[in-house]
Order: C-alpha cells, then sequence, then structure tokens
C-alpha cells in the first residue's frame, strides 16, 4: 500500500547479499532521496557531536569530582562512558584503556559493582576532605552539619553498592 515497497518486493542484490550473509542492507535504500545510508547503531551526526561533547565534560567534572568530594565521580565517569559507547567508540576504547579510570570503569559496566578498592579510597577521600572542612574551615553550625550529612550520604550511597 502506499509509496513504500513491499518485503517481497525487495532489490534482489540485498537479498543475495542478506542470504550469503556478506553484509548487511543499509536502513536507507539506493533509491531514497537520502545522500547516505547509516546503521541502527550510528547515530546522526550532529547527535554524535552533542554525544561527543556530553561525554568530555562528564568527564572532566568526574575526573575534579576524584579531587572534590562534594562531586559524585563513578556518576558521571558513567555517563561519559554511555556517551561515547553511543557517539564514538574510539573515544570510549579510549576512556577504558586508561589505567587509572578503565578497569574502574569496565568493572562498574560488566558486572554492576564497584571495586572494594575504589570504595575505600573514595570514602577516606570524603571523609578527610568533608570532615576536615567542617572541623577546621567553617565555624557554622550549619554549615558544619550540612558536610557531614554530605558525607554520610554518600558513605550510604556506597555502602549500598555492591562490591567485587
Amino acid at each position: 500500500m502506499g509509496c513504500s515497497p513491499e518485503p517481497s518486493q525487495e532489490n534482489s542484490s540485498a537479498n543475495s547479499a542478506r542470504t550469503a550473509g556478506t553484509a548487511s542492507p543499509p536502513l536507507i535504500s539506493a533509491a531514497s532521496s537520502a545522500p547516505t545510508a547509516r546503521t541502527a547503531t550510528t547515530p546522526h551526526p550532529a547527535l554524535r557531536v552533542v554525544l561527543i561533547v556530553a561525554g568530555t565534560l562528564s568527564l572532566v567534572v568526574g575526573i575534579v569530582g576524584i579531587y572534590l568530594p562534594v562531586l559524585p565521580t563513578t556518576p558521571f565517569l558513567l555517563l561519559a562512558a554511555a556517551c561515547y559507547a553511543r557517539g564514538s567508540e574510539r573515544m570510549y576504547r579510549w576512556l577504558l584503556a586508561q589505567p587509572r579510570l578503565g578497569k574502574e570503569i569496565q568493572a562498574i559496566v560488566e558486572r554492576r559493582a564497584l571495586p572494594r578498592k575504589l570504595k575505600l579510597f573514595s570514602l577516606l577521600i570524603a571523609w578527610i576532605v568533608l570532615g576536615g572542612l567542617a572541623l577546621f574551615v567553617f565555624e557554622s553550625t550549619t554549615v558544619r552539619a550540612l558536610l557531614i550529612a554530605l558525607a554520610l550520604v554518600k558513605t550510604g550511597v556506597l555502602m549500598k553498592m555492591r562490591s567485587q
């Protein structure tokens, strides 16, 4: 019906290629007015740029979060990995190949668990920095209570995550 071709009217060369297993047919047929054919996993070029920029920003915030316990590190690194996986296979492989971050990201993605050393290191840094700020920098009881509450929330979130 309409302008779209019936499945039985497909191009014979596409059928032979599909049956032979040599190549998968493009999503956009050659008779289409679109200039290029994209596969189902390749996003639009503009979306790829957005994903790469979002992944890079998330990676930067995640790295800053390593040193500033107020910022969560893991969610931003996972967001960067997800953006890179969808936007740029090369950037995703580069991120997973990083000696300090790659193993942890891969472990979290594959096993849905946080390495025990990473948990302990994160909690240690958080309590040193937030506790130090609460004890030695701020005199306001409200600010001190907020910093301790933030450290407790971070501890709770990390303790709820599975360990490997």
